[in-house]
């Protein structure tokens, strides 16, 4: 598995878990303007590029601070929570990852090239428009790629 991936996978658990970095979770809060679904997307791409760094760090084997990660819970948007399957929180969890994934690919520009094509032909040429089209079709893509994976290993 790609190391980064494991970076996502990683900070989605801690996400799920509500075992998140505090300070990356307020980060991710005030970049959102408190809205706790961007903000989710947020600290995951925010958690992703610490853990990138600690990576890269020679002290990077070494286990995470008790100080560091710390039981916090976002705040229920709803009143009644559906009924949730493990399966449906992994697929959920899954979905996540491939969309950050995706998405930090176009922000950034290091996007595979055929994959913007055509979404820059399914936008009309609208570089915005784009943006959405090449994660859906980028997310597409990693499935199968997983898919693949899953099958030879």
């Amino acid at each position: 598995m790609l190391p980064e991936l494991k970076r996502y996978q990683q900070a989605c658990r801690e996400f799920e878990k509500g075992q998140m970095d505090a300070a990356v979770w307020a980060q991710a809060l005030e970049m959102a303007s408190g809205k706790e679904l961007a903000a989710k997307y947020l600290y995951i791409h925010l958690r992703v590029d610490a853990l990138g760094k600690e990576a890269s760090q020679p002290e990077a084997n070494a286990l995470p601070e008790q100080s560091t990660l710390s039981q916090v819970k976002p705040e229920p948007t709803h009143t009644a929570p559906a009924p949730r399957l493990d399966e449906d929180l992994n697929r959920v969890g899954e979905e996540a990852v491939l969309q950050a994934i995706a998405a930090k690919e176009v922000d950034t520009g290091n996007h595979n090239e055929r994959i913007w094509k055509d979404a820059l032909i399914l936008a009309k040429g609208n570089p915005s428009s784009a943006r959405h089209h090449y994660i859906c079709l980028r997310m597409d893509s990693l499935r199968a790629l997983s898919a693949k994976a899953a099958l030879i290993g």
